[in-house]
C-alpha cells in the first residue's frame, strides 16, 4: 500500500536525486539546504577546476545557486517528456534578477521512487528579463509558465549545464545591472557585424543547437563604441540553424544532378539538404519541398530532378542511399515542372539569357510564354494561316520578337528569333520578278524596337548595310532607319551606334534618290538627336516643299518651330495623325 509522502520527504528525495548525479563528478560538489532554509533558492553546486578540489582553495572555480522543486507523478505524466512547461513564482524571478540568476530544477519521481526525472532551465539575467517582460505584457500577476528541459542524469552534462550557466552569469552580471538593461535587442541587430556563442560540453554542430535550443547560452555581440561583448535579448522558443556545404553528387534513376549541396541541422533535430535554391530534402521524412526563387537555368535542372524523384523510389546522395514510396505529385507542380524546362529550351534556342528570378516574372510574360509553348507544341495549328506566323514574346518588359514556322507533318513546330536568325532571311521583289535580301529589323514595329530584349548592333548593321539599295528596297529600308531611330530613343543609354548606322543610311538614300524630300528629312532628324544641324542644314529644310501636311510638319519640328508645326499636325485627319504619332519625328514634336 502506497503511503502519501509530506512535502519535506518529496523534497529531500529530489535533493538526492541531484546529489548523486553530482556526488559522482570529480569536479563538483554541493551545498542544497532543507526546506527553503534561504529566500528563493535551496543552495549551490560548487564546481572546481580539477578534481583535487578539497586541498587547495585555488582550485576553486565557481558557486552556481538553484532552485530544486520536487514532485511526484502519480499518473507519469511529466516523467516521460523531453521538454515541459512549468509554472514559476513572478516574486521569486524578480529576486533572482536582483542577482545574477539561477539554475532551476525540477524534479519528477514515481510514487514507488523507481523513476526519475530531472528537468532544468538556466535562468541566467537576460533569460529572467525576458519572462519579467513576458509577464508584464501578457498581464500576469503571481506566475509565469517557463520551459524546463530534460536532464540526462550523467555527471558530465550535470556538470555542463553548472559550467554552462557559470560562464553565462559571469558575464552578464547581475540582472538590474548595465549590461542586462542595455542588451542589444532584436531591431537594433541591423548595427551588429557579427556574434558569439560558446556552450560548455558540446560533441558535435547537433549538440551545440540542441543546448541552444534549451536556453542554456546567450548570444554576444560588438558595437561600435563598446570595447566589450554585449549580451542578445534572449527569446523562448528560438530556432538554431547551421549549415554546411558538402561537396558530394547527387543521383537519381542513373542520373546525376548535383554535385554538391548544404546540409542544414537545427535545435529540434530537422535534418534538410539543399541541393539548389528552390530544392530542399527532408531526410528524416525523405520529403521534397519546392519553392522556386531562382533563374530559369537551374529551375530547368531542378525541374528534371524533380520528375525524376516522381518516377523513381530511391535517392543517392553522396555513398548514401535513401527510399521512399509512393511519390504523389499535384498536377499543377507537374505542370510549373514541365513550363520550366520548356521555357528553358525556348530561351537556349532563341539565345535568350533571362537571369532574373521566376518570382519577378509578371504575370504577362508568364502568359506570353505558356501560350508560346502551346503554339510550339502544334496543338494550336488550326490558328496558322501561313506556314510561317509571326509571334512577340515578352521577356520582362521587353519584346523578342520571333516567327513560328508550321510543321506539316505533325510533332513540334520551329520557333526561329525574328530579328538575329541567320539561317532565314527576308525578301522583296521588284516588277520585273527580282528578288532582293533585305533587313529583318524592318519588319518590327516602332514600339518594339524601342524595347527590343537584346539588340546585336554588329548583326543589324550587317543586314542592312550588305543590302542592295535600289527602288525595290528603298522604303524597307527607310522602314529600317526609322527603327534605328526608335531604337536609339527608347534605349535608356542612348547607344550612339544606332544613330550613326541611321545616319549613314539615310545619307546614301538621300545621294541616290535626290528629290524624294522622305529621306532628307530623315537624315535631318539624326542630326538633330546628334545636335549637328548646321547653317546649311537650316537653309535646306527652310528650301524644302513638302507634298503633304506631313513632311511639312516634320519640316517645321526640325527647324523648332512649334507654331508653324502643330499648325500642320492639326490640318492631318485622325488616322494621318495617329500614323505620324508612330513615327520617331513624333517624339521631337513632343519636346519641343
Amino acid at each position: 500500500m502506497l503511503v502519501k509522502l509530506s512535502n519535506s520527504k518529496i523534497e529531500n528525495r529530489a535533493v538526492d536525486v541531484l546529489r548523486n548525479v553530482i556526488d559522482n563528478h570529480y569536479t563538483m560538489d554541493h551545498q542544497f539546504n532543507a526546506m527553503d532554509k534561504e529566500m528563493s533558492w535551496d543552495g549551490y553546486i560548487w564546481i572546481y577546476k580539477d578534481s583535487d578540489k578539497k586541498s587547495q582553495k585555488t582550485k576553486y572555480d565557481d558557486k552556481v545557486p538553484v532552485q530544486i522543486k520536487g514532485h511526484i507523478d502519480e499518473k507519469e505524466v511529466y516523467i516521460n517528456k523531453k521538454i515541459i512547461s512549468y509554472s514559476v513564482s513572478l516574486e521569486d524571478l524578480e529576486v533572482y534578477s536582483m542577482a545574477r540568476g539561477l539554475i532551476y530544477f525540477q524534479i519528477f519521481m514515481s510514487q514507488d521512487n523507481r523513476k526519475k526525472a530531472i528537468f532544468y532551465t538556466s535562468l541566467f539575467p537576460v533569460k529572467i528579463k525576458y519572462y519579467l517582460k513576458k509577464a508584464r505584457e501578457k498581464g500576469n500577476k503571481k506566475n509565469i509558465n517557463i520551459v524546463f528541459t530534460r536532464l540526462e542524469p550523467k555527471p558530465e552534462n550535470m556538470y555542463s549545464i553548472t559550467k554552462q550557466f557559470s560562464n553565462e552569469s559571469r558575464k552578464q552580471g547581475f540582472g538590474c545591472g548595465q549590461l542586462v538593461q542595455n542588451a542589444i535587442k532584436e531591431v537594433d541587430m541591423y548595427k551588429v557585424k557579427e556574434i558569439s556563442a560558446s556552450v560548455v560540453g558540446a560533441t558535435s554542430e547537433y549538440d551545440f543547437l540542441q543546448r541552444l535550443g534549451a536556453g542554456d547560452a546567450c548570444f554576444y555581440a560588438n558595437i561600435d563604441g563598446t570595447p566589450f561583448q554585449i549580451p542578445i535579448e534572449w527569446h523562448e522558443g528560438g530556432l538554431y540553424c547551421i549549415s554546411k556545404k558538402i561537396d558530394a553528387e547527387i543521383w537519381m534513376g542513373g542520373t546525376k544532378y548535383y554535385d554538391s549541396y548544404n546540409a542544414y541541422i537545427d535545435s529540434k533535430g530537422n535534418e534538410t539538404i539543399s541541393p539548389s535554391e528552390n530544392v530542399k530534402i527532408d531526410l528524416l521524412t525523405c520529403k521534397f519541398i519546392f519553392d522556386p526563387k531562382s533563374g530559369i537555368k537551374t529551375l530547368r535542372n531542378d525541374a528534371e530532378f524533380l520528375l525524376s524523384v516522381n518516377k523513381n523510389s530511391k535517392i543517392n546522395i553522396g555513398k548514401h542511399v535513401f527510399c521512399y514510396k509512393d511519390p504523389q505529385m499535384p498536377q499543377c507542380l507537374y505542370d510549373n515542372l514541365q513550363f520550366y524546362i520548356e521555357t528553358d529550351e525556348i530561351f537556349t534556342k532563341l539565345g535568350i539569357e533571362y537571369e532574373n528570378p521566376v518570382s519577378v516574372m509578371s504575370e504577362e510574360m508568364r502568359k506570353s510564354l505558356a501560350k508560346l509553348i502551346i503554339l510550339q507544341s502544334g496543338k494550336k495549328n488550326e490558328l496558322f494561316s501561313e506556314k510561317v506566323h509571326t509571334y512577340n514574346l515578352m521577356v520582362g518588359d521587353k519584346y523578342a520578337p520571333l516567327i513560328i514556322i508550321r510543321n506539316d507533318e505533325g510533332g513540334k513546330n520551329e520557333i526561329r528569333n525574328a530579328i538575329y536568325d541567320s539561317e532565314y532571311q527576308m525578301f522583296v521583289s521588284d516588277e520585273k520578278d527580282n528578288h532582293y535580301i533585305v533587313p529583318k529589323f524592318s519588319y518590327i514595329s516602332g514600339k518594339m524596337a524601342r524595347n527590343l530584349y537584346k539588340y546585336d548592333f554588329s548583326a543589324i548593321e550587317k543586314e542592312i548595310f550588305s543590302t542592295v539599295i535600289n527602288a525595290g528596297t528603298k522604303n524597307v529600308l527607310n522602314m529600317a532607319g526609322l527603327n534605328l531611330i526608335h531604337a536609339y530613343d527608347g534605349n535608356i543609354e542612348q547607344n550612339q551606334q544606332l544613330l550613326d548606322m541611321a545616319g549613314r543610311l539615310f545619307e546614301e538614300l538621300s545621294r541616290l534618290f535626290v528629290g524624294e524630300l522622305l529621306y532628307v528629312l530623315n537624315w535631318m532628324q539624326v542630326k538633330k538627336r546628334k545636335n549637328s544641324l548646321g547653317r546649311e542644314d537650316m537653309e535646306i529644310l527652310e528650301k524644302l516643299q513638302g507634298i503633304n501636311n506631313q513632311e511639312v510638319c516634320a519640316k517645321y519640328i526640325l527647324l523648332g518651330k512649334k507654331k508653324e508645326a502643330t499648325l500642320y499636325f492639326k490640318q492631318m485627319d485622325e488616322s494621318e495623325q495617329n500614323i505620324f504619332k508612330q513615327y520617331p519625328i513624333y517624339t521631337l514634336y513632343e519636346n519641343l
